[in-house]
């Protein structure tokens, strides 16, 4: 929240009409808020109850507003990626931060949002190409002729400094 508000001061005007909250969607519901925009950034995929997370959420949205959902799909990739990868192997998040069971195909997604009120006006996906490899090269020098030998590996750049992202089916 301190970040997205320090990021909005860069706009007078936007600052202006922005309010960011950290709450649980329910108490907000229970306190009579509305708001324009509703993003549900990978929440959906840790919630108990994805039927009753969305109708809250459409309780939350003015008429016209809009409800944005960020999720994992329910593929053997992002078992491997978010599983895998991010909790086991590379230990990003605590292991059983995710469930697989919990993770939502889009057309249940869909069918979630239709039962709750909502109307699917786009759908897309995000899918993440890692950067190239890099040769990673360790140099070490003889002792009698002046010459040298390499031990070559290879390594790929942080996902901050490679890689691209781009809109899926």
């Amino acid at each position: 929240i301190a970040i997205a508000t320090a990021h909005a001061t860069l706009d007078p005007e936007l600052c202006r009409r922005i309010t960011y909250h950290a709450a649980p969607a329910e108490s907000l519901l229970a306190a009579g808020a509305s708001f324009d925009a509703v993003l549900s950034l990978a929440v959906i995929e840790h919630v108990n109850d994805p039927g009753g997370f969305v109708e809250c959420l459409a309780g939350l949205t003015k008429p016209g507003g809009a409800v944005t959902f960020r999720t994992l799909n329910r593929t053997a990739r992002s078992y491997a990626l978010a599983i895998l990868a991010a909790e086991r192997v590379l230990s990003w998040v605590p292991p059983g931060t995710h469930d697989f069971g919990k993770f939502l195909t889009p057309e249940e997604l869909v069918v979630l949002a239709r039962r709750a009120g909502l109307d699917a006006k786009e759908m897309a996906g995000m899918s993440y190409t890692p950067p190239p490899l890099l040769p990673l090269v360790s140099a070490a020098r003889g002792t009698g002729g002046g010459g040298s030998f390499g031990q070559h590996g290879w390594r790929r750049r942080s996902a901050a400094t490679g890689g691209t992202w781009r809109l899926s089916e």
